[in-house]
């Protein structure tokens, strides 16, 4: 039930990464004026903050495709 939580909550927070050129790599719901999405590009800026929150996912889903965790 823990592990489930964390992955609600890291899935949530790369969905929000955006990059805006005023401010950079930012998390969309902490903006002003969110939910409105920005157009800005910038998936390579983003790539660097998406793989640790990637990484933390696979380590909790590998476990499981292998008889799970205990």
């Amino acid at each position: 039930m823990a592990a489930s939580s964390v992955l609600y909550i890291l899935a949530g927070m790369l969905w929000n990464l955006e990059w805006r050129p005023a401010r950079g790599v930012t998390l969309g719901f902490m903006e002003e004026d969110w939910p409105e999405p920005v157009h800005a590009g910038g998936f390579a800026k983003l790539v660097w903050f998406a793989l640790p929150i990637m990484l933390l996912v696979s380590a909790l889903i590998v476990p499981f495709l292998w008889g799970g965790w205990g």
